[in-house]
């Protein structure tokens, strides 16, 4: 149970700023399920791309509107071009709370974050090699990492192929277990890849009536798009709700 934004386009500093500023406000305020305790305040994390390179990669496992590091991570994209940016806030559900858990994962090139749960995630069937990937225990990573696992080649993935992978992943735990959902961002540096996927037949779903709360919006400025589990305040962005089941592809600075 978490919040996620995503930046993608040629981002100016003032931008990113008031965005993480804004986006920070969600680890005390943020909707949480009604069953819930108040706030997303169990880590955070950042990572930001240049030239389709990952250049900042930070996560704590402090409450962000609380920890000194979320403003000096904001403060370090200062003069930085950047392409494409992931930013996490996490509330704790499957695994401890610490750095290996937080949010984003970032493995090679990719990058991932997640909103949402998938029910004995342990299960996931990921080989030796891929199992080796992971840090920390959560049914998140173990997702990202099932979607590198459908990558067949990492080195070279172009977009179709990346699309097809978190497709077949997603479309494999859909059939094989319950989840509540799997709102993600994925990206390659390139491009970020945005998807809301909420489970209306999970009974905790029906029961407390989340849809609302696994929300994903896309908003349109003049030269980003910026994808976020809620609307923030900011000017001249016009935001758009995701459908259920709406993956969208999204191209970062140096493809617009």
């Amino acid at each position: 149970m978490c919040r996620i934004l995503s930046i993608s386009g040629k981002i100016e500093y003032p931008e990113i700023s008031t965005a993480l500023k804004e986006f920070r406000r969600l680890a005390e305020y943020g909707k949480v399920p009604k069953y819930s305790k108040k706030g997303h305040k169990d880590g955070w994390g950042i990572v930001a791309y240049a030239k389709r390179r990952p250049f900042l990669f930070i996560k704590s496992a402090r409450d962000a509107f609380l920890d000194p590091k979320y403003i000096e991570a904001t403060k370090s994209l200062e003069k930085k071009k950047i392409g494409i940016m992931i930013c996490h806030l996490r509330k704790a559900f499957v695994g401890r709370k610490n750095i290996q858990n937080s949010q984003p994962f970032v493995w090679k090139n990719f990058s991932f974050c997640h909103n949402g749960t998938v029910l004995e995630g342990k299960k996931i069937p990921l080989n030796a090699k891929f199992r080796g990937i992971l840090k920390g225990t959560t049914d998140s990573e173990k997702l990202f990492v099932y979607i590198l696992q459908y990558l067949q080649d990492i080195k070279n993935a172009d977009p179709a192929a990346i699309k097809n992978a978190i497709e077949k992943a997603v479309q494999h735990i859909q059939k094989n277990f319950d989840f509540t959902a799997m709102n993600i961002v994925f990206s390659d540096g390139k491009y970020s890849w945005a998807l809301r996927e909420v489970n209306e037949k999970n009974e905790n779903v029906k029961k407390e009536k989340l849809m609302r709360y696994y929300s994903l919006f896309i908003g349109h400025g003049k030269m980003c798009n910026i994808v976020s589990s809620e609307k923030l305040s900011l000017e001249n962005i016009k935001w758009k709700a995701l459908k259920n089941h709406e993956l969208l592809q999204i191209s970062g600075r140096h493809h617009i």
